[in-house]
Order: C-alpha cells, then sequence, then structure tokens
C-alpha cells in the first residue's frame, strides 16, 4: 500500500497528471421513485485536445458510481 502511495505522488509531481476542468452542474429535471430519483443535468464545456479530468461540483456525494451516464457532441 505504501509503495503504491509513493507511486501516485511521484506520477502527480513528474507533470504525467492530466488537465482537469471542474464544471458547475445544474440540475434541469428530476423523477422521484420509491427507492432514489433520476436526476437531468446539462452543461456545456470546452475542452482541450487531449485527456481532461472532468470534475462536477454540486453533486450528491450518494450518487451511485456505476449509474452516472455522459454524452458528448464535437462541433
Amino acid at each position: 500500500m505504501k509503495k503504491l502511495l509513493f507511486f501516485l505522488l511521484i506520477i502527480g509531481q513528474t507533470g504525467l497528471a492530466q488537465t482537469a476542468k471542474t464544471i458547475k452542474t445544474r440540475v434541469d429535471k428530476v423523477t422521484v421513485f420509491n427507492r432514489g430519483a433520476q436526476i437531468f443535468a446539462t452543461e456545456k464545456a470546452s475542452l482541450p485536445v487531449g485527456a481532461t479530468d472532468l470534475i462536477f461540483e454540486n453533486v450528491s456525494p450518494k450518487l451511485l458510481q456505476q449509474t452516472l451516464q455522459a454524452n458528448a457532441a464535437t462541433t
């Protein structure tokens, strides 16, 4: 475990980290069910060429990661 943590710290400091972009989410529609809810949010963002980590703000910490969906369009 210590070796993994050390390796991740080295990668982050050597410039191999990807570009990150923070996106503030805005809820457009919510459907409530007996055991949860479906939330629709849209936002537009311009991203640079290459890999970019997207960081979404204002998202519930109870979000089930396996239910997250995203779409992208090119212009």
